[in-house]
């Protein structure tokens, strides 16, 4: 096997450094989070080894992205063996009004066709709307689209 030798300044050294790095933070966003959730409680059910724990710390880190990408609160659980469920809050911490929002796991989809509250008026609940429903869909490389 060959090896070739590239050359390279150290301004071209960072330039891909920064373009690698702004590649990898616009693919990390709630919506990844919510996908490996999804994903680790399927096969848990399967058998292949999901994780509580582990898929508990990727609803939590759905959580933050999404408090932080849209304010207000929020709350994913993947904990339900059928549904994965998202909860968006106004940013009065004592309100109990939510908009809610529910997608299938792997194998329910006729009992559990995706749902989302009609209201959609807090943050961040049109977005997750759309995630629900299957609007959005991963783009290697570009990330959610």
């Amino acid at each position: 096997m060959n090896k070739k030798l590239i050359r390279l300044t150290e301004s071209d050294l960072h330039k891909i450094v920064k373009e690698s790095v702004n590649k990898v933070l616009t693919e990390l966003d709630w919506r990844t989070y919510a996908n490996a959730a999804k994903k680790s409680r399927e096969q848990d059910r399967y058998g292949y080894g999901g994780n509580n724990d582990r898929i508990r710390a990727f609803d939590r880190a759905a959580e933050k992205a999404l408090n932080t990408q849209y304010g207000g609160r929020h709350s994913v659980n993947t904990d339900d063996e059928h549904l994965q469920r998202f909860h968006s809050y106004s940013d009065n911490p004592f309100s109990t009004e939510y908009d809610a929002a529910w997608r299938p796991l792997d194998g329910y989809e006729e009992e559990w066709s995706p749902y989302a509250d009609t209201v959609l008026n807090k943050p961040g609940s049109k977005e997750i709307s759309d995630f629900v429903k299957g609007n959005n869909k991963y783009t290697k490389g570009k990330g959610w689209q």
